[in-house]
């Protein structure tokens, strides 16, 4: 595996980027990441999974229809006069003024939206959604998409490092919000790290908090999300792949 350094920030992503090439194995990934994570404690770095042109699109389309980048709220907040032109923020304004704003945008957005929203989504597995999401935790390298990213983002948790690449746009979709939510509660009660997002999937990898009393824990909240009509044999295979994988994918569509 190589990594090419590519741009401080660009359109698509609000964060330094790196393209990933000639990836083979999901080791090799996972422990780059543990190893720059540990080098640089002021950064957390998430993975472009499926699809990144549709991964793109839609980002770009959550950020507008979720006001990310600015909206109403910005009258709520004491944004320096010099960063607005008028009502609107300058275009021009530096990465550092950028990713403050993507932070207020992910506030005031969090504020109407609770962990519990998940559930109105209705993720259910089954047919052609169910056997990708296992071909996908066999192997995650099979889902990513030949051109492929590793983003470093300045933030603290790593569920905190979705502000760089948000997702979640249609509908039946988990909204940006509802993806933080998923992975702030994941890595706070089972130490599970968000670790990619693409345009269906999300995937996290597992810390070494994580305890094998979780198990049952874990497998009753991704059953009440995913799990219709009690699939046993479904069930067997997230426990299977919680205690013996480094990496759980999960979907945020249906």
């Amino acid at each position: 595996m190589k990594l090419e350094y590519r741009k401080p920030y660009c359109e698509d992503f609000l964060c330094e980027y790196f393209r990933i090439h000639e990836l083979s194995n999901i080791d090799e990934l996972i422990s780059e990441v543990k190893k720059r994570t540990e080098e640089s404690p002021d950064y957390k770095y998430l993975v472009t999974l499926d699809d990144i042109g549709q991964a793109s699109y839609t980002s770009m389309h959550s950020k507008m229809y979720n006001a990310l980048d600015g909206g109403d709220w910005i009258a709520k907040e004491k944004i320096d006069g010099s960063w607005m032109d008028g009502d609107y923020l300058r275009d021009d304004l530096g990465f550092e003024q950028k990713f403050l704003i993507r932070r207020f945008g992910f506030k005031h957005g969090l504020e109407g939206v609770g962990f519990d929203d998940i559930y109105e989504k209705l993720l259910y597995l089954d047919g052609e959604s169910r056997e990708e999401l296992i071909e996908a935790n066999q192997n995650l390298v099979t889902l990513m998409d030949k051109e492929a990213y590793l983003l470093k983002v300045p933030v603290r948790y790593s569920y905190e490092s979705i502000y760089a690449f948000p997702n979640g746009y249609f509908s039946c979709d988990l909204s940006p919000f509802e993806n933080y939510h998923l992975a702030k509660h994941l890595e706070v009660n089972y130490d599970y790290h968000l670790f990619g997002i693409g345009a269906s999937y999300i995937a996290f990898r597992k810390g070494v908090g994580f305890k094998k009393e979780d198990l049952s824990g874990l497998i009753d909240l991704l059953s009440k999300i995913y799990v219709k009509d009690k699939d046993e044999e479904l069930i067997e295979f997230l426990q299977e792949t919680i205690m013996n994988k480094q990496i759980l994918t999960l979907r945020y569509s249906e």
